[in-house]
């Protein structure tokens, strides 16, 4: 399967790019690297639940040097028609088959692969597509954090399927229909019982920008193989204030599955700060939330963390990135766990390193 996605992406890249070749908007190929080192405090074994604040997601890299994702990409247009497609290697590679990171093929994934025909003022995008959800996206050099918050980890990163979209008085409206929740290539989850619907909004006012955007649809328990039905809301309101950035990200999810389990709700804040000082950039980032999974045991209960990164440019096109993370559980001993007697802290310490390599062609 994964063998003739990837023939496929390759033939829409050679296509796409022929398709415009004549035209003076495309094709513009990108390319982005992104390379990290983790030093988890705690050290824990291998990984447990902090690993999901390491840059490159890897549940064993707790003290690692890591290549979390390495990406080329084509896009551009021509007359009514876009194209854009995007094909990721490395660690982060695995999600853009699969979301969760649970039964992916391997180190390559095709994140993007879709085409969008403007029927002016409406536009029909087909294939797989961003998601509309959330602030932080899944290439490193797009995020102002080595890691992502844990609100990220209940969001799709892309959508197989078919919107509509379009804009009147400054805002931005689309709808749609999907596979499943999350990418899924994987046979076992790719159900097709039912379809995924997702909305989103987003307009300013005034010097705040905004945006609402939700998500229906069915997966599958990676736990226990229940059926799950998803709902996802996500708000985003972001602005300046002087030379500092200013956002907020509001996340809420219910799971409800088939059989005996227990419907489970999860909530989140995140906040985020940035500040630009000469060259060097400083982002700090603070994320609270009440997290439940739809499984026996699943009540994590609160998670709080603050993130602090500063960035510093190498040459055109590179940075150099230091973070430290401070994150806890207080009402579950959820990580740094020990092997050697199974038990867990309710606090963990982060640190990691990370160049990224962004140019402009």
């Amino acid at each position: 399967m994964r063998a003739l996605a990837l023939v496929v992406a390759g033939l829409l890249l050679a296509t796409t790019a022929g398709l415009a070749a004549a035209d003076d908007d495309g094709p513009h190929f990108t390319f982005g690297a992104s390379t990290s080192y983790t030093y988890d405090i705690g050290e824990p074994d291998p990984g447990a639940n902090n690993f999901i604040y390491y840059g490159a997601l890897e549940p064993g890299s707790s003290e690692s040097f890591n290549i979390d994702l390495v990406q080329i990409g084509v896009n551009g247009q021509r007359d009514g028609l876009a194209y854009s497609a995007k094909l990721d290697f490395g660690d982060l590679a695995v999600l853009a088959e699969n979301t969760l990171g649970v039964g992916g093929d391997g180190d390559v994934g095709i994140q993007e692969a879709y085409v969008a025909y403007s029927f002016d003022p409406i536009i029909v995008t087909a294939g797989r597509f961003p998601t509309p959800i959330g602030y932080e996206v899944l290439e490193p050099w797009g995020n102002a954090h080595i890691s992502r918050s844990r609100a990220w980890s209940l969001q799709p990163i892309s959508h197989d399927g078919l919107t509509v979209s379009t804009q009147t008085g400054g805002i931005d409206v689309t709808v749609g229909v999907a596979n499943s929740f999350y990418i899924t290539d994987d046979a076992v989850n790719d159900l097709d019982d039912g379809k995924s619907v997702l909305a989103s909004i987003g307009g300013a006012a005034g010097d705040v920008d905004l945006s609402v955007a939700g998500i229906y649809g069915k997966d599958v328990d990676q736990g226990f193989g229940h059926k799950l039905d998803l709902w996802l809301a996500n708000g985003i309101a972001s602005t300046s204030i002087g030379d500092v950035g200013v956002a907020i990200e509001g996340n809420y999810r219910e799971d409800n599955p088939e059989g005996g389990n227990p419907d489970a709700q999860t909530w989140n804040v995140t906040a985020y700060v940035g500040v630009d000082i000469g060259p060097t950039t400083f982002d700090v980032r603070g994320d609270y939330g009440d997290y439940e999974l739809a499984i026996p045991g699943g009540d994590l209960g609160d998670i709080w963390s603050v993130t602090t990164t500063l960035g510093i440019p190498l040459s055109d096109g590179v940075a150099f990135r230091v973070e430290y993370i401070h994150v806890q559980s207080p009402d579950t001993d959820l990580f740094d766990f020990d092997a050697s007697d199974f038990s867990s802290d309710d606090t963990a310490d982060i640190l990691q390193a990370q160049v990224v390599w962004n140019p402009e062609f």
